[in-house]
């Protein structure tokens, strides 16, 4: 895999820094927020060689490492007729998970999320049974972190909701 590419202002940044930065500024400096790898979306539909692939859900892409990306935006031209248009990649995943997820990847090197915005025996999925079983024996132990961050995310929406 390719490892992400500082630029001059950035050679200072440790892979640590570069974790702390939040979620957009990981993508506005080209980084998957998850292994912290190159994120290229590059061309609307380009991604031969860029670590994105095609999911089976309609504008969602998935990196090497198995973030999840919206890199399909549309809008209404002047007529009224939707079209594409591009924006920076937009993290799918839930926030308060990203660490852990970022820890699996670290400790693993197996895709996070194994079958996110695929359906099974798709064409699309890299997923392996045994990456299923990784992620699934990973995350149960670790089902006290799971928890909470469930609960910060639920609190998090449930403060916009209300």
């Amino acid at each position: 895999m390719t490892e992400y590419n500082a630029t001059e202002e950035e050679q200072l940044l440790t892979n640590e820094e570069l974790a702390a930065l939040p979620i957009e500024e990981l993508i506005a400096r080209n980084a998957c927020v998850v292994c912290l790898r190159v994120l290229d979306a590059g061309a609307i539909g380009n991604f031969i060689g860029s670590g994105l692939a095609w999911t089976d859900t309609h504008g969602i892409a998935r990196h090497r490492c198995g973030a999840t990306y919206i890199i399909l935006h549309y809008e209404n031209d002047d007529e009224n007729k939707s079209r594409a248009f591009n924006v920076p990649p937009e993290f799918t995943g839930i926030p308060e998970l990203l660490l852990l997820m970022r820890r699996f990847w670290q400790e693993t090197h197996s895709i996070v999320s194994p079958g996110a915005y695929c359906f099974p025996g798709s064409s699309y999925s890299n997923d392996t049974d045994e990456n299923v079983e990784t992620w699934n024996s990973w995350m149960t132990a670790h089902n006290t972190e799971y928890e909470a961050a469930i609960r910060a995310f639920e609190a998090r929406r449930d403060a916009v909701l209300s």
